[in-house]
């Protein structure tokens, strides 16, 4: 793959100055990985040298408040961005009709999502947290919206309006991940009974393996539910199994039901 990478060495992404992001100079590379980028050098970047990349992924570049200069680049096809602490917004994805993937992680003030619901070509999203951060958003309805995703991975800390009802709208999803402590296991079973069955998701089986943990091995799926191990505590386990199954055919054969808290 042709990329430049422009990667300051500081652990909080350094500061990136105009002399070095003009290192792209007449490069024909269409990837590009850059950090320590301020308002003054994003827009910089963006204007000088925006349009000759089809893929962008901003590492640690936490200063820059104003993204919507990321309109102006009708080519671009991902975006990636790690850790911001000024944003509340992200841009009109509308002015960007090629781009299908887009991540974004450790966004501190960004709580609203509706500017994605203009975002009508994207196929992939990863959103959420990376490795630590409390970063949370207030609700997943402008995620239903998108219609093309196929891709959708999601980790905030929390969802303040407590809603996974918007997924269902997603009828071209085929893969979903997600944090399997953000919702209780009686939402999750109904979410499982009502989304297709093609969707590929660990995260809507009553629980997930991890690696060992305080000889822990299995992650029983809902919020406030315990790590078991799967030998020592597979009685317990098999409780939970059937009671998370009990929920799914109970939602399946009663389709009326609402969302559960």
């Amino acid at each position: 793959m042709n990329c430049i990478r422009l990667v300051e060495p500081e652990i909080g992404g350094g500061r990136i100055s105009k002399a070095k992001i003009d290192q792209i100079g007449d490069s024909d590379a269409q990837h590009l990985e850059i950090s320590g980028l301020r308002q003054d050098t994003f827009e910089y970047l963006v204007q000088k040298y925006g349009d000759q990349f089809l893929e962008i992924k901003f590492w640690k570049c936490p200063r820059i408040e104003d993204l919507s200069p990321l309109e102006a680049l009708s080519s671009i096809r991902a975006i990636h961005y790690y850790w911001n602490q000024k944003t509340s917004r992200l841009w009109n994805f509308a002015k960007n009709p090629n781009l299908t993937v887009l991540s974004f992680h450790n966004f501190v003030h960004l709580q609203d999502l509706s500017d994605l619901a203009s975002a009508k070509a994207l196929q992939i999203l990863d959103f959420g947290n990376a490795a630590s951060g409390a970063s949370y958003v207030e609700s997943l309805s402008p995620i239903g919206e998108i219609a093309t995703l196929r891709e959708l991975a999601f980790n905030p800390k929390k969802i303040s309006d407590n809603k996974a009802a918007p997924l269902l709208k997603l009828s071209n999803l085929h893969s979903l991940e997600f944090s399997n402590r953000l919702f209780s296991s009686e939402k999750i079973a109904w979410l499982k009974a009502r989304l297709h069955q093609g969707i590929q998701s660990d995260r809507l089986q009553p629980y997930i393996l991890v690696d060992n943990i305080l000889n822990k091995d299995c992650m029983v799926t809902g919020k406030g539910k315990p790590f078991l191990h799967s030998v020592h505590d597979a009685q317990k386990l098999s409780r939970y199994v059937q009671n998370f199954e009990r929920l799914v055919d109970y939602y399946r054969e009663n389709l009326h039901c609402d969302e559960p808290d």
